[in-house]
């Protein structure tokens, strides 16, 4: 399966690692990209690789991850 496809068909979570009592809430590709790659903590065209790869991502203030409960492919 293509990345591209497999972006469209995942369901993206995002959750801060400060807040008192944080819940996961739901994102875009757009949103890992921009706070992962833009911030400079994984370098340019990584962080969705490695989303998909291993399900997870992280940086020092927030981690994303992939719904399995939603996500298909």
């Amino acid at each position: 399966m293509n990345v591209k496809l497999k972006i469209e068909i995942m369901k993206i979570m995002k959750i801060y690692k400060w807040e008192t009592n944080a819940e996961w809430f739901e994102v875009d590709e757009k949103d890992v990209i921009e706070s992962c790659e833009g911030s400079g903590y994984w370098k340019k065209g990584e962080s969705i690789d490695v989303l998909i790869k291993s399900g997870r991502i992280w940086t020092p203030y927030a981690t994303w991850q992939i719904d399995k409960e939603v996500s298909h492919g």
